[in-house]
């Protein structure tokens, strides 16, 4: 029968078609001699062969130099140059009021989705919106201890929806809700 795959494989591979995305430990792939695990009887740790503990953690296999400056090469068509005009925080903020935050985890757990990453944080400033005074007071009163009269911020955050883009849905909702009942 013929060789592993690991005894074939040239010394300047592309490494990037070996592991072209995120995927399980694969021994027969990575000619590389490692070793994972509890050392039996004081020896060494278990080959890869085989091993349960290197298919069980995520790897970084994918993400070599070369493989994210290929990535890098091809999206560079894509990019548009950042507007000069947006030089200072202020400018950005005049331009775009609305401040949205997610946060992505990684796990190493059995299921690659955490639940804490739908959370959306949806950041406005009252002084951004087109409010009349009587219409500022209602809001406030709407929003409750959403609004932050120190800073002049308007938060929401929304979590009900199984997906991140469902949440952001439902905060511009809101947002867009409490604008037109408070004139």
């Amino acid at each position: 029968h013929a060789p592993p795959r690991t005894e074939r494989m040239a010394v300047d591979q592309d490494w990037s078609s070996v592991y072209p995305t995120a995927a399980a430990f694969k021994p027969a792939s990575v000619p590389l001699p490692i070793r994972m695990g509890y050392p039996v009887k004081r020896g060494v740790p278990p080959p890869k062969e085989g091993n349960l503990e290197l298919i069980k953690i995520p790897n970084f296999l994918h993400l070599t130099p070369p493989a994210i400056k290929k990535h890098c090469a091809a999206l560079k068509d894509f990019c548009t140059e950042w507007p000069s005009a947006l030089d200072s925080d202020e400018k950005c903020e005049q331009h775009f009021p609305i401040e949205i935050e997610t946060v992505d985890y990684v796990s190493s757990g059995t299921s690659i989705r955490n639940p804490k990453a739908r959370v959306v944080t949806l950041r406005v400033k009252l002084s951004n919106l087109n409010l009349d005074d009587h219409a500022k007071k209602k809001l406030i009163k709407l929003v409750g201890e959403r609004y932050c009269k120190d800073t002049d911020t308007l938060t929401i955050t929304t979590d009900r929806c199984p997906l991140r883009r469902q949440n952001y849905d439902y905060g511009i909702h809101l947002l867009t809700v409490l604008y037109h009942e408070s004139w």
